[in-house]
């Protein structure tokens, strides 16, 4: 351990070194105590790197990009634009990890009943399989109030069987076509990642509520000081402002088309991926 981190080593490389190590010569846990030690103590020592949370403005502006960019392709290559961009948006909504939402099947999402009386309809409620925190919550839901995803849900598991992905796009091309799009907002600069909608979408809940105990239910955090890491509303702002200026025009033009995604196309998806003149 010493030697790899004096020649400036990956630690998660020499952490995936002594797995394989451990795998291959079946060795037990306890019998490397001391090295799985050295390794949390390298691990102490990595700078912290917050995830910069993504302001609801700069998600509207990917939202629209991607889209846009998506109706220019056909067929799988446009499913696959389409398929980031919603997961994008659930993820900000629904405050899902982008595990979790790599993880959706279409038998997940029970969708709202239109014959219950608005006040008994709760919204579209997700149910996350295998979740991060499932020692607190076995069994975890989520509810997405947004009225223009649920109807793009809607309008997009149609005629998808239930064992299917809901978003049939890998979690890396995901996470290209997330750059991608913020290449082409000219906001690539400012470090967001994937793990930016889930903090942004915390950010913003708490921004519109000022409920901390609200934001911990609907995150599913156990933990009320976890929750606290998550409200950088200031550093989304400044993220946010921090934009070039051309990056800022880019985010207004790209706005002005979100009333678009207000609703999904009039075609059904099945026709939408296969027309091309879009």
């Amino acid at each position: 351990m010493e030697h790899c981190y004096q020649e400036g080593e990956r630690l998660y490389k020499v952490t995936l070194g002594v797995l394989g190590l451990q795998r291959a010569l079946q060795i037990s846990g306890p019998l490397l105590r001391g090295t799985w030690a050295a390794i949390r103590g390298w691990r102490s020592l990595q700078p912290v790197k917050s995830r910069v949370p993504m302001s609801k403005y700069v998600l509207e502006g990917l939202l629209v990009v991607l889209t846009a960019r998506g109706l220019r392709e056909v067929g799988r290559v446009r499913e696959r634009f389409l398929a980031a961009m919603l997961a994008s948006w659930i993820c900000f909504e629904a405050l899902l990890r982008p595990g979790e939402a790599d993880n959706l099947l279409v038998g997940d999402v029970c969708l709202p009943d239109p014959g219950l009386p608005s006040d008994e309809a709760v919204g579209l409620v997700l149910s996350i399989r295998t979740p991060k925190t499932r020692r607190v919550w076995r069994n975890q839901c989520v509810i997405v109030k947004n009225p223009a995803l649920i109807l793009w849900l809607v309008w997009w598991m149609e005629g998808k069987p239930k064992k299917e992905k809901l978003f049939r796009v890998a979690r890396r091309d995901w996470a290209k076509l997330f750059a991608t799009g913020l290449e082409l907002l000219h906001v690539h600069d400012l470090e967001y990642t994937l793990g930016s909608l889930r903090g942004g979408g915390a950010t913003h809940l708490f921004r519109v509520t000022e409920n901390l105990a609200l934001l911990q239910f609907a995150g599913r955090w156990a933990r009320q000081e976890t929750v606290k890491s998550y409200l950088q509303e200031g550093l989304a702002l400044q993220v946010a402002c921090s934009a070039s200026a051309v990056g800022r025009e880019k985010l207004s033009e790209a706005h002005s088309g979100w009333r678009l995604l207000s609703s999904p196309p009039p075609l059904s998806r099945k026709a939408l991926l296969v027309r091309r003149d879009v």
